[in-house]
């Protein structure tokens, strides 16, 4: 009886915790006040003619219509260094495609690291974003882990 207490518990206190995905390892936590909740992350390189353009990290949530939400999409430009922090306000952005369509707060300070940059390859990475106070502040964070699938054109 007390083990079933303890697992109920737990069980009960893990959705406060952040939102969940289809892995362990990856995370999106930020304000409570944004849907954050994912099915899936899904990690691009984007190239144009062969060339590196940017790095995308987006967390997909389905729904019924068939096109997936998207809770938070990172983009980080080229160039990026393997395991060096990538500041994101001075080359990247951040968004999301929701039904909600609210929109985050504008990013004061954010970085973003990637621990491999090669199509086909598993990358790992984590991003910690602070958002303007003026418009309401607070931070979101995330880790990611996944194949890097090809965008090109």
């Amino acid at each position: 009886m007390r083990r079933s207490l303890a697992v109920l518990s737990a069980a009960l206190l893990l959705p406060t915790l952040g939102a969940c995905g289809d892995d362990a390892g990856n995370t999106l936590d930020g304000p409570a006040s944004y849907d954050l909740l994912f099915d899936r992350v899904v990690i691009q390189r984007q190239e144009s003619g062969g060339n590196p353009v940017a790095m995308i990290v987006k967390y997909e949530k389905d729904n019924k219509s068939g096109v997936p939400e998207i809770p938070a999409k990172v983009v980080a430009n080229f160039p990026i260094e393997v395991d060096k922090a990538k500041d994101l306000v001075a080359g990247g952005s951040l968004s999301r495609t929701m039904q909600q369509n609210f929109k985050f707060p504008d990013m004061i300070k954010g970085t973003i690291t990637f621990d491999n940059l090669n199509v086909g390859a598993e990358s790992c990475g984590a991003f910690f974003i602070t958002f303007d106070p003026t418009q309401g502040g607070g931070t979101l964070n995330g880790k990611f882990c996944g194949t890097i699938e090809l965008l090109a054109f």
